[in-house]
């Protein structure tokens, strides 16, 4: 069955070899990787129809395709924005947040986060929680506090009306305690001096609670999401969550 292709994008064609998901998947890798930025498309087959389900693309600018796709999007703007590592993607945020708009970003590390945090971007939400700054230990190690603090800083004066959240790092197989307990010692003390900002600490969490060098293990994740909640709703245990209104704009 002939069928035009939309344009802009090339339907995947694998080759007659290529007859399962086990080698579909290398092959389509190598392929994505040797065009990149060139969008391709997947079809699901319905009767006599094919329809268009997927594009998909390889670049090694991972935010600057996210920014320009989110700043096109004609939506409303979230009211809470998670800018968060590998550790966020096992949040429940729709539960975490029980509001109509919530969005979670990816975001690796600080560099990220200073790249992410514009309006045009995340639009004006009433309140952003980042969590950052754990996989820069390697190269920035004890200047990683400074990094945090830095993206405390970006995030209040380009988001003034909102509550800014930022979360201390957590625990690392690959890292002493007693560095990462130094590194958010100084992240303390260097937001002190911002009033906006509103520091999570997490002294319930330790190595124990990882599945690996790094990820939080599921008793882990529970644990991580309330203290961000707590201080996002700007709660204790015990009291009524209030989330503030964003200035529209």
């Amino acid at each position: 069955m002939a069928m035009e292709q939309p344009a802009g994008s090339t339907e995947i064609q694998y080759p007659v070899e290529v007859t399962n998901a086990q080698s579909r998947k290398p092959y389509k890798l190598s392929l994505l990787k040797s065009s990149p930025e060139s969008l391709y498309c997947y079809y699901a087959h319905i009767e006599d129809r094919k329809i268009k389900n997927n594009l998909i693309f390889h670049t090694e600018h991972p935010t600057a395709w996210y920014t320009a796709v989110y700043t096109n999007k004609k939506s409303p703007s979230a009211e809470v924005v998670l800018l968060m590592d590998s550790n966020g993607k096992h949040l429940d945020t729709h539960k975490m947040f029980l509001v109509r708009r919530v969005s979670s970003v990816c975001c690796a590390n600080t560099g990220q986060a200073l790249q992410l945090l514009k309006r045009d971007t995340l639009g004006t939400p009433a309140c952003i929680v980042i969590h950052t700054g754990t996989n820069d230990l390697r190269a920035l190690q004890q200047h990683t506090a400074r990094a945090v603090r830095k993206v405390a800083v970006r995030a209040t004066q380009e988001f003034p009306d909102s509550r800014v959240v930022i979360s201390t790092l957590l625990p690392r197989a690959d890292t002493p305690p007693h560095i990462i307990a130094s590194i958010n010692a100084e992240i303390t003390r260097g937001c002190a001096t911002l009033p906006s900002v509103h520091l999570v600490h997490h002294p319930a969490l330790g190595p124990w609670h990882l599945h690996d060098a790094m990820h939080l293990n599921r008793p882990g994740v529970i644990i991580f999401a309330k203290s961000l909640k707590d201080i996002a709703l700007g709660r204790s245990p015990t009291s009524t969550p209030h989330l503030p209104t964003s200035r529209a704009q």
